[in-house]
């Protein structure tokens, strides 16, 4: 039985790495860009992928034998016979609604589209598509080759056969699938880690700590440590999301000075070499300090079961168990709300009083069911 035709509109890292997971798992790419040497440099990344495992699993046959993709300019190519058409160009809601227009009377009409979006809402997106029943968010996490999890947002206009099919594609190639039951900014899982770029930023503006002082808590913990894992996505995109978060979350994710001067610098973390950190390569250089004293692992766990609590009241999530299976595949972290009992939400309640009174950020201020005490 012949597997769905997949078209990826974007060919960035993200973009290409989808490309390369649906091409793993047997089916058919067209990966697709505006820019020749985006599509050059895809193509040389998912090269060097496919050698270092071929290595591993002992076979010879080269990239072009074994993984059906096809690279190309031509939109009209991408898009002939595709079954599952995915957006996966920068968060910037101008480029997303301007591609959207220009495929409207390309795309195959049984096809679905999908937006990897991270953070903008299918509900703002689905208005700028000719087919809304047949638009979803599939939101893949980076690297999108290697993560588990794709979190699957409808619209309100979404139908839910195109849910069912886009879930079945997915899950027959390994994904574990979250259903977000309500459309919010930053979904589910990158919604609960969002408080920490406030906290990063607060930081960086307060200029007490050194980055190096607040990633060393992390260090031997699964996942990146918070000021390089915003280098690693790139400090555009940080505050592209932040951005966006303020105007529809909260103003309290304002970007201050700091990550604006180093936008307009063209400093942007690994993909330029230089950010918060300098880059060699895939790694960031840092000083040899210890762990500040005052902030740390305790302080983000905190805030992040914080927005857990405000994501299941506002409905985005059923359940604790959802929460933790979202961040169980989609970032490798251990369980955040199983074992919670009302003296650790006591000690978190006092580390999100320090944080607000510290920063003078009351998006700290612990969520009103936490301090009740509330199950999750």
């Amino acid at each position: 039985m012949s597997k769905e035709i997949i078209a990826v509109m974007g060919a960035g890292e993200m973009g290409h790495a989808i490309g390369l997971f649906f091409a793993f798992s047997g089916h058919p790419v067209r990966l697709f860009d505006i820019q020749s040497h985006v599509l050059e440099n895809a193509k040389e990344s998912i090269e060097k992928k496919w050698e270092a495992l071929k290595r591993k699993v002992r076979v010879e046959k080269s990239v072009d034998d074994v993984l059906p993709i096809v690279y190309t300019e031509k939109i009209e190519d991408a898009l002939r016979s595709a079954d599952l058409v995915i957006e996966a160009i920068p968060e910037v809601l101008e480029w997303k609604a301007d591609l959207f227009r220009s495929i409207a009377n390309i795309i195959p009409s049984h096809a679905i589209l999908a937006s990897n979006t991270s953070s903008i809402s299918m509900e703002t997106l689905s208005g700028y598509v000719k087919t809304p029943e047949k638009f979803l968010g599939l939101h893949f996490f980076n690297p999108a080759e290697k993560m588990k999890l794709v979190e699957l947002i409808p619209s309100s206009h979404t139908a839910s056969t195109v849910m069912d099919v886009a879930r079945n594609i997915l899950e027959n190639t390994g994904k574990k699938v979250l259903w977000i039951r309500k459309d919010r900014p930053g979904f589910a899982v990158n919604r609960m880690i969002a408080p920490t770029q406030i906290l990063t930023n607060a930081i960086l503006e307060e200029k007490l700590i050194l980055p190096e002082a607040f990633d060393a808590h992390f260090t031997k913990l699964p996942g990146v440590p918070p000021f390089e894992m915003l280098d690693y996505v790139g400090l555009d995109t940080a505050v592209h999301t932040m951005e966006y978060y303020q105007k529809h979350l909260d103003p309290a994710f304002a970007p201050g000075g700091y990550l604006t001067d180093k936008i307009q610098k063209h400093e942007l973390g690994r993909k330029t070499g230089v950010g918060i950190y300098r880059w060699e390569g895939d790694s960031p250089v840092k000083l040899d300090v210890s762990p500040d004293p005052d902030l740390g692992v305790r302080h983000v766990k905190a805030i992040m079961v914080n927005e857990a609590y405000r994501l299941l009241k506002e409905g985005v999530l059923n359940s604790a168990e959802e929460v933790d299976y979202g961040l169980q595949y989609g970032l490798n972290n251990r369980p955040l709300m199983k074992g919670i009992t009302r003296e650790t939400i006591q000690e978190m309640i006092q580390s999100l009083e320090y944080l607000a009174d510290r920063f003078r950020i009351e998006y700290f201020r612990p969520e009103k069911s936490l301090t009740n005490g509330i199950d999750p």
